[in-house]
């Protein structure tokens, strides 16, 4: 299933009691990519990945392709465009800074929780929730968003979908930089050592790839 959205916000259902009221259940349903626009610094876009997650049980892949709010308007005026490119690569190799900065050598991870990096925050909208296709189907996740910032919410996304998808087999991630895969390994793999739920599940292992477009 395809679905895309001028303003995720728009589509969210907020109220735990709502939720069991209006979102079905697609018991069948094991593909989903989802592209939509969100605002930068909203919290809502989050509620809507909770209620495609709840509304598949046995969801097996999923993309997720997301544009901010304020690149989907600038895009449409021509005279900015070489403005924002150069803008947008010196953000991103900003943010990839700040990440690596942050960030250290797989080879240094405490096994026992130590150092643990929280500038990426969590979401709670996310992870105070329990889904079943985390638990049981979900293999395959891929990501294309925009790194404008390190804690943006494609970064947010990566983070819970590294401690919480107990079967995920492959993380696919397009932050605007092909190698961005490759400064967050980092960061996932401890991420994923840190991650309580991970240990206390048995969780399996997973690579991390470019996405491709």
């Amino acid at each position: 299933m395809r679905l895309w959205v001028d303003h995720l916000e728009d589509i969210a259902v907020l109220r735990e009691a709502t939720q069991v009221e209006l979102l079905p259940t697609f018991r069948r349903l094991e593909r989903v990519e989802v592209q939509g626009v969100h605002r930068p610094k909203g919290k809502t876009a989050a509620v809507v990945i909770g209620n495609l997650l709840r509304c598949c049980p046995v969801l097996s892949a999923l993309r997720i392709n997301l544009t901010t709010q304020d690149h989907n308007v600038s895009k449409d005026h021509r005279w900015t465009d070489e403005f924002l490119k150069r803008k947008f690569r010196s953000d991103c190799n900003k943010s990839i800074d700040r990440l690596d900065r942050c960030g250290f050598q797989p080879n240094t991870i405490s096994q026992e929780g130590g150092d643990y990096d929280d500038e990426v925050c969590e979401i709670p909208s996310l992870t105070q929730c329990q889904f079943e296709c985390l638990r049981n189907s979900l293999k395959r996740v891929g990501l294309q968003f925009r790194l404008e910032q390190s804690n943006c919410l494609g970064v947010k996304l990566i983070k819970f979908f590294a401690e919480n998808a107990m079967v995920l087999e492959e993380m696919h991630i397009d932050g605007g930089n092909r190698k961005l895969h490759e400064h967050m390994n980092p960061k996932i793999e401890r991420w994923v050592t840190n991650s309580s739920e991970r240990r206390n599940s048995g969780a399996t292992t997973f690579v991390i790839l470019p996405l491709e477009r």
